[in-house]
């Protein structure tokens, strides 16, 4: 029978996803949310990040509060980073395609972050459904959160998973 065995946590893996997970992740928001929306501007986007755990003050610190919701946002994509490849041997064994499982992970990513995480948080902000923004949300979630830390954990799991026979 064949066993698999998962090695340690790979911590370049896991800062390689982080990096491009944020910056795709950060991007996409900016694009979204500023730029065609025009919902918000830069300033209080970033703000908004910090805001999860500053509150409302947040919109009073300029720069600095931008800049600490950078660091957050970097944060959160670094858990979310490392946190994938705990899950990834099980995942691998429920779904081979790879896009697949992190079409999966950043719906799990929404779920815990609109329904647990932001509600919580410092702006306590409830959900509320609405569908064209649950789209973009959920779509921006998925495609530079979810898939882009499947893949590149994918690339590195390959080689952390030795088979073991019997």
């Amino acid at each position: 029978m064949n066993t698999m065995k998962w090695n340690n946590i790979n911590l370049k893996t896991v800062m390689r996803a982080t990096l491009v997970a944020g910056i795709v992740d950060l991007t996409g928001a900016i694009v979204v949310y500023v730029v065609l929306l025009k919902a918000v501007d830069i300033l209080h986007l970033l703000q908004s990040i910090a805001g999860g755990t500053i509150g409302n003050r947040v919109y009073d610190g300029g720069v600095p509060t931008a800049l600490a919701g950078v660091v957050l946002h970097f944060f959160i994509a670094f858990c979310w980073s490392f946190g994938y490849q705990f899950i990834y041997p099980s995942l691998n064994r429920l779904i081979k395609n790879d896009v697949a499982k992190g079409v999966m992970y950043g719906c799990i990513v929404w779920i815990i972050m609109n329904l647990i995480v932001v509600p919580n948080s410092g702006l306590h902000r409830a959900f509320v459904f609405e569908p064209r923004k649950f789209m973009m949300s959920i779509g921006l979630i998925i495609c530079c959160i979810g898939i882009p830390i499947a893949l590149i954990t994918a690339r590195r799991m390959k080689y952390l998973l030795i088979p073991q026979t019997k």
